[in-house]
């Protein structure tokens, strides 16, 4: 039996710094150099959180195929790990690999969120500019975040509007101008809320 001999076109999957709970993905590309086929296996177990496919395959002669790297979890991990490749007849594939996961670190910026003594009346929506006041977030990490703003008054009923007395005005970060309630801020940007 002749002895394969693939090689990995990328030196490592670094897939750096990321949220929680977000999917990442990365491919790994393996070429056959021999004019003959070559059968591979990805050697289990792979490191934590992380899929890979196709697990095994057969490349004809001078052929490549490419591994799927898909890495998702719910913890707050950092990943140093390597993806053995088994080869037929020949030497493993060693593939370094490695992910930093993080919850992000957000601030408020305002020492607090005070609209002072209000007064109502009948016909105060007609007066909407007395109550304003904003809360800054800011981003301290170096992964972008995700806020969602839930001013329902019980979670478990789906169909509140939340307190009738707030009103939220569109939000933006940088010189982002589209009207959300959810907006993810990128590293160290700023988020307005004006209520």
């Amino acid at each position: 039996m002749s002895e394969s001999k693939c090689a990995v076109v990328e030196k490592e999957v670094n897939l750096g710094q990321c949220q929680v709970c977000q999917k990442v993905e990365a491919i790994i590309t393996l070429r056959n150099q021999q004019k003959f086929p070559s059968v591979f296996n990805v050697a289990s177990p792979l490191p934590m959180y992380t899929e890979i496919t196709p697990m095994k395959g057969k490349m004809g002669p001078d052929q490549s195929m490419v591994l799927k790297v898909v890495f998702y979890s719910k913890q707050a991990v950092k990943v140093s790990s390597e993806i053995e490749i088994k080869q037929r007849g020949g030497k493993s594939l060693f593939v370094p690999f490695s992910i930093h996961t993080m919850v992000p670190e957000l601030n408020i910026l305002e020492n607090q969120f005070d609209f002072g003594t209000l007064t109502t009346l009948e016909k105060s929506k007609e007066l909407p500019s007395l109550f304003l006041n904003s809360v800054t977030f800011v981003n301290l990490s170096p992964v972008p975040a995700k806020i969602i703003l839930d001013l329902r008054e019980s979670v478990e009923d789906q169909n509140t509007s939340g307190i009738d007395c707030l009103e939220l005005s569109p939000m933006c970060v940088a010189d982002d101008n589209e009207s959300s309630i959810m907006k993810s801020i990128d590293d160290t940007s700023l988020l307005d809320i004006t209520g």
